[in-house]
């Protein structure tokens, strides 16, 4: 069984998605036995001032129906939304919804679309979040009806109707409609007078409706027997309906209301028997086989009971109004009342248990034929014939899995016998690819273990023995194998798994090559092969723009971005970060899709190297927020670090960290965020700010942790932490073992043509030299990074490095003949002066002519915010130090500067 031949799309964008079941959005038509009810009308306009109108009672009172008279009168726009069993995945449910309100405006909710039909398990608040930002720009009042929501019984979707609720626009109101309380926040909103409820006791009829109903049923009844009728039933809808069915053409009707007594369930029984009963042999049978359907139509019913006339019952049902409801304006789709069917199925369980699975067989088969394949499994599943449902959920589980619809996947799964699914390769596959996805990791293995070991024995699996299908699965199995090797940090082992699923993978699988190819390139760039890696990011972005997959696409395009940066070609960066801005809007048909968040974050990342800090926060901003609604926590974590750049930049140490502990935050809770770990990423930021704000003894410990001895081999992966305990081992005036390291890192980024790790670690050199008392060194080191930057605009670079690269930077222009630099040159002065103008140091501080004794770098900061104007204390929260070494501070640079008050420093 070959996964491509299926023309299943791992990143499907979610246009080859099955359409939501129209009938389900369709209000039931209101009956000619209608009862007006003015005094809930009235109660229900009152409730459009409340967040949530609440309808709760048990089945039988009329909930439906009365929401259905009080739209036609009140003319408001209206959503509806009719939930069933399947209902119960958050993903379909959110799906439903969107659907839903798409009848009010056809665009609400296209971007949220592109979220749940992404690869990633979608966050539900992320998606609701973009579905009310939608619903904000609707400029009139519309209602959204969730009738039946008591088959919703899963905690994710009650959250998500939470935060909905929480957040809901001014212009919509909601109304559920349900058999019991659902677990929402019904008591706050009581408290806040933002809740209105009709219950079962608002709902039954009163002796005048009671009244009304009978004359509307052309049942000429005596008052006394009415008020009986009204007191054993207490009003209840559906009992009344029941008791006229039953009346209808009886002699003794006196005897008859006199003879029924007891509960709500008894009466339920005797009603339901004296009504089956007195209908014709043929339609007991119809009734009772057809019991087992959530939804009727005549092809299907003609399917399950095994004869053609079933769309006449089905009108002369309707005719007699017994208990069933149209689901659409057509009258092709029909349910039966929800009571009602529950008293056929208790029946056909007592009558006749055997014939349930043979008729559950047939519905499933009726389905399958068109294309219904949810529904069939469901059926199916009913019947317990696991083979069936193996063989109808091998053929879209992987699907499944990529559009998220991992609840209901899971479900069906864990029904099944572990022996059945072990001989359906592509069932085990899908289900290690939903725990890949989920983050159940410890799962996988033996999954895969599972579908080898039948391999071996291919009697044994419901596949064809052909050489195409095992290569296939055996290419999947290693994609699963190479993506698990990645988050491990285990780069080598990713390459050579990867480069053998290429191998086995048939051509024709594009979805899995695809993968396969943005996996290897994510592993070629860590480990510092970066013309590898973009050719297989070309690959990848390649295929996935032929399968028309966005989300791989975006993911490509960006990675190529980063490339072209750590290659030191800033321009053709941000043009490549650009373009994936460009093809991530139009395939989003204007909102960009949530994976172009990617390359928002690539542009400021740029526009802050280039020093243009407002379009770099907003870049950044944009690039977070496309992460949150998506709950992509790769987009969100990358976010937060250049985040935590640009505040330290603008002297916001306090800023810089609460952002860093917020993608610290992101990356405990993601298992996606594989190359990013919060130790290579957030902690080591954390060191750089805490020496740039001289918390030396924070930066100082982490150091000490760190064995210089024991260094390990020098490559990009742990570059960036090299590169801080350099910075650490400077501090400390540690300059040989800071050479020792830099050196070795500048051999390795210069084989690797990364010029942009070349920069950062000849300016470190250069600091060290100079630290060392070697000017001559320093400034060759220094004259080589300039040479390298200024083509492509660094500066931040430079910048961010402060008062002592800027004593070096001055020293260049001193230099003999620097002024007087031609066209040959390997830098201008004049780039060296917009590099100490972003420095806002434009003067040198001479350490020989001027001062004494140096001021420090914490002096240089304390003595600026005395420039500002700032007091004290001021100065302490700023800086993040205490009062006492504020004033120590102060004194220090009065005596430095021969001077007796802050104004004179």
């Amino acid at each position: 069984m070959s996964l491509s031949s299926k023309k299943n799309n791992m990143f499907d964008n979610g246009e080859k998605q099955v359409l939501p079941l129209r009938t389900k959005l369709y209000m039931p038509p209101l009956r000619p036995t209608l009862v007006p009810r003015q005094r809930l009308i009235g109660r229900l306009n009152e409730g459009m001032y409340n967040k949530l109108i609440l309808i709760s009672a048990p089945p039988g009172f009329g909930k439906t129906t009365l929401l259905c008279e009080w739209i036609r009168q009140s003319k408001i726009p209206v959503a509806w939304l009719s939930l069933d069993r399947s209902d119960n995945d958050p993903v379909q449910f959110l799906i439903y919804i969107i659907a839903a309100l798409k009848t009010i405006e056809e665009n609400i909710g296209d971007a949220a679309l592109s979220i749940l039909n992404s690869p990633r398990q979608p966050a539900l608040e992320a998606v609701l979040t973009s579905i009310i930002n939608d619903i904000t720009a609707i400029p009139y009042d519309f209602v959204l009806v969730l009738d039946d929501y008591h088959l919703a019984d899963t905690i994710p979707i009650h959250n998500a109707l939470t935060f909905l609720i929480d957040h809901l626009p001014l212009q919509m109101h909601l109304i559920v409609a349900t058999r019991v309380d659902p677990p929402l926040p019904l008591a706050r909103l009581r408290a806040r007078n933002q809740l209105m409820e009709l219950r079962a006791a608002d709902l039954c009829f009163n002796p005048q409706e009671t009244t009304l109903f009978f004359k509307i049923m052309k049942l000429n009844l005596s008052s006394d027997d009415i008020v009986l009728l009204q007191t054993r039933t207490e009003g209840w809808i559906a009992g009344l309906q029941l008791a006229a069915l039953s009346l209808q053409g009886r002699a003794d009707i006196d005897n008859f209301i006199r003879s029924f007594t007891g509960d709500d369930r008894h009466i339920v029984d005797y009603l339901a028997e004296e009504v089956l009963t007195r209908q014709p042999e043929h339609i007991q049978k119809f009734l009772l086989h057809t019991s087992i359907l959530d939804r009727l139509c005549g092809e299907l019913c003609d399917a399950v009971t095994g004869q053609n006339n079933s769309q006449e019952i089905i009108n002369e049902l309707e005719k007699a109004n017994l208990f069933i409801v149209p689901l659409d304006n057509k009258r092709r789709w029909y349910r039966y009342h929800h009571l009602f069917a529950d008293l056929l199925r208790y029946r056909l369980r007592r009558e006749n248990p055997d014939l349930k699975p043979m008729l559950h067989l047939r519905a499933c088969e009726w389905y399958a034929s068109n294309g219904l394949i949810s529904d069939a499994i469901d059926h199916a599943m009913a019947a317990e014939d696991f083979e069936r449902v193996a063989g109808l959920l091998e053929p879209i589980a992987m699907k499944m899995v990529m559009q998220s619809k991992l609840s209901t996947l899971q479900g069906w799964l864990t029904k099944l016998p572990d022996e059945l699914i072990g001989r359906h390769p592509w069932l085990c596959l899908s289900r290690a690819w939903a725990c890949f996805l989920t983050g159940h990791l410890d799962a996988i293995e033996p999954l895969l273990e599972k579908v080898e070991a039948k391999l071996t024995r291919p009697s044994e699996l419901r596949i064809s023995a052909s050489a195409t299908d095992r290569d296939e699965i055996l290419g999947h199995i290693l994609a699963i194998r190479a993506f698990l090797a990645r988050g491990k940090g285990d780069i080598t082992l990713t390459i050579k798994l990867s480069c053998k699923g290429f191998q086995r993978l048939p051509a024709d699988d594009s979805v899995a090559r695809s993968a396969l190819a943005l996996n290897l390139g994510y592993a070629y760039f860590l480990s510092g092969g970066m013309e590898s890696a973009y050719h297989y990011l070309e690959q990848a972005y390649t295929i996935a723009k032929k399968i028309g997959s966005p989300f791989v696409a975006l993911v490509a395009i960006y990675s190529q971005g980063d490339i072209l940066r750590k290659q030191g070609k800033l321009r053709d960066a941000a043009n490549t970060y650009r373009r994936a801005l460009r093809l991530g809007t139009d395939w989003g048909k204007g909102h960009p899709l949530p994976a172009t968040g990617y390359a928002y974050v690539g542009l400021s990342q740029i526009f802050y190297e280039w020093n243009k800090p407002d379009e770099a926060a907003s870049y950044v901003t944009r690039g977070i927020k496309l992460g949150e609604e998506s709950a992509d926590h790769a987009i969100i974590f990358r976010g937060y670090i250049t985040l935590a750049q640009l505040k330290q930049a603008k002297g916001e140490t306090r800023a810089a960290l609460s952002a860093l502990k917020r993608a610290e935050e992101i990356a405990d809770q993601s298992l996606r965020i594989l190359e990013d770990s919060k130790e290579w990423q957030v902690h080591l930021w954390r060191v750089r700010i805490w020496l740039k704000q001289g918390n030396l003894e924070e930066a100082f410990r982490w150091a000490a942790a760190k064995k210089i001895s024991e260094i390990e081999e020098l490559n990009y992966l742990n570059e960036f932490e090299y590169l801080t305990l350099a910075r650490v081992l400077i501090a400390q005036n540690r300059i040989d073992e800071a050479l020792k390291i830099l050196n070795g890192l500048l051999e390795t980024a210069k084989a690797e043509r990364r010029t942009e790790s070349k920069i950062e670690i000849l300016i470190l050199q250069a600091l060290s030299s100079d630290a060392e008392g070697d000017t001559a060194l320093a400034l060759s080191a220094l004259r080589e990074a300039l040479s390298l930057a200024e083509a492509e605009g660094y500066i931040r670079i430079f910048a961010d490095e402060g008062v002592h690269l800027t004593e070096l930077l001055h020293k260049i222009l001193e230099a003999p003949g620097t002024e007087q630099s031609s066209a040959d040159s390997e830098f201008s002065p004049a780039y060296v002066k917009k590099l100490l103008l972003a420095s806002r140091l434009s003067a040198p501080l001479s350490t020989k002519e001027n001062l004494p004794e140096p001021i420090s770098g914490r002096e240089l900061e304390v003595l600026q915010c005395i420039g500002a104007g700032l007091s004290n204390r001021e100065i302490s929260e700023k800086l993040l130090i205490s009062l006492n070494t504020v004033k120590t501070h102060l004194k220090n640079i009065n005596d430095k500067l021969n001077v007796h008050n802050r104004t004179q420093a």
